[in-house]
């Protein structure tokens, strides 16, 4: 139970001290060296492994987007798709793209949101395509 406590203690620095990370490891090694202790150790890390390579991986997605729409914000109103596809603000498709911190956890696009934001980017296009000026 006390290596347990302690491994929730530590869990804090998965991802963002590795330095301190490691030597909590080093250290948790020295105190409990029993084989069952080891492996309770072992899976500790091999499960902070895999959450990071999922934050990985989901952190490579908003970059995609983000550089996905970097020139077609440069054209585009985002806060038009925001209001007359989303029903919000343009604070909240921003954040979606830039991945930034809500309420704890990054924001991101939902499939059905990516699939959203897709159709709005094709209609804006259809209703610039078929736009032509006349005197």
């Amino acid at each position: 139970m006390k290596l347990e406590k302690k491994l929730n203690e530590i869990k804090k620095y998965i991802g963002i001290d590795p330095e301190k990370f490691g030597e909590e490891i080093t250290s948790l090694r020295k105190m409990f060296d029993s084989p069952d202790d080891i492996q309770i150790i072992d899976q500790f890390i091999r499960s902070g492994m895999e959450e990071l390579t999922t934050d990985l991986i989901e952190f490579n997605k908003e970059v995609s987007v983000r550089s996905q729409l970097a020139e077609i914000s440069k054209i585009v109103s985002f806060a038009y798709i925001a209001e007359h596809y989303f029903n919000k603000t343009r604070a909240w498709l921003h954040q979606r793209i830039t991945g930034q911190i809500v309420n704890g956890k990054p924001a991101k696009f939902t499939q059905e949101e990516i699939e959203k934001l897709n159709f709005a980017l094709q209609d804006i296009s259809k209703k610039i395509g078929s736009t032509f000026i006349t005197q």
